[in-house]
């Protein structure tokens, strides 16, 4: 989005896409979770749930809080 302001300000025509990459994890219960991975072209397709995944959940969850506070 910055791309395309600073191309608007200076005249130019935008030039930055965004295609719709997404990566969502789902906690499916009993400590076991699953994520999806999709964009605008291709569907999500979810993993088969499981607890490593339920584990990598919890640990970006943690690493993202410590991130928004500066801490990481």
């Amino acid at each position: 989005m910055a791309e395309n302001v600073s191309a608007e300000i200076k005249g130019l025509p935008p030039t930055a896409r965004y295609f719709g990459k997404a990566m969502c994890f789902i906690e499916t219960g009993f400590d076991q979770a699953t994520y999806i991975w999709f964009d605008y072209e291709t569907p999500p397709e979810p993993v088969k749930p499981n607890k490593f995944i339920h584990w990598m959940k919890i640990a970006y969850n943690r690493m993202y809080w410590l991130t928004a506070r500066g801490v990481l």
